[in-house]
């Protein structure tokens, strides 16, 4: 059953490529951009608004993170998707044979990055620590070895020291707690604190 987790992930990952693939090469190479852009920015900005949220609604704490990543993630995705259209009305034509070979890459690119974003933003779900009988392990490389999200935070590490920084020194989880911590976090969700209680360890992982 461990096997499920990843299966359902390459699932996902064919079908977002499957759906993404008629938008052509220069359409994919457009959300590509989009959708990188839309993570890169959604996981910047969700600790100060999901912090502030926190502040007002304190006893929503398990299920606030999730919501403000993914609720970043659409705004802008379908705010970057609005300029593109209106800055580039007409598609650029290639021969059949790079334009086959160039959509697959592209959708398959973007449909990557869906996975890398997706995968991380579990680690702050209401869930236990580890779901999908054990095909999700915070201490495990998931997606056949692939790790899609530590990728991820790796990617937006390395941004936030440079075109996405936020100014200061402030690096996003510079000592690698994230996982660790969110582990901890679903772990007492899941042995009884409920969804709607105040989290003992409040801070989050990610910027210092």
């Amino acid at each position: 059953m461990a096997m499920l987790f990843p299966i359902l992930l390459l699932v996902l990952f064919i079908l977002i490529a499957a759906l993404l693939f008629p938008s052509g090469l220069w359409g994919n190479a457009i959300n590509l951009v989009n959708v990188v852009t839309a993570a890169l920015l959604a996981t910047n900005f969700w600790e100060p608004v999901a912090g502030w949220i926190k502040g007002v609604m304190p006893s929503a704490v398990y299920i606030v993170d999730i919501f403000v990543l993914w609720l970043l993630f659409a705004l802008f995705a379908f705010g970057l998707r609005f300029a593109t259209d209106a800055v580039s009305k007409y598609k650029l034509r290639f021969p059949k044979p790079v334009e086959m070979g160039g959509s697959v890459l592209f959708a398959a690119w973007t449909s990557w990055v869906v996975i890398c974003f997706g995968t991380m933003t579990l680690h702050t779900a209401p869930l236990a620590r580890e779901f999908m009988s054990g095909g999700f392990q915070p201490e495990q490389p998931s997606f056949f070895g692939f790790s899609p999200d530590r990728l991820w935070l790796g990617f937006v590490q390395t941004e936030s020291e440079g075109a996405f920084a936020r100014g200061g020194d402030h690096i996003f989880d510079p000592n690698g707690e994230f996982m660790p911590k969110y582990a901890e976090r679903r772990a007492q969700f899941e042995h009884g604190s409920g969804l709607f209680a105040a989290d003992p360890n409040a801070k989050p992982a990610g910027r210092q």
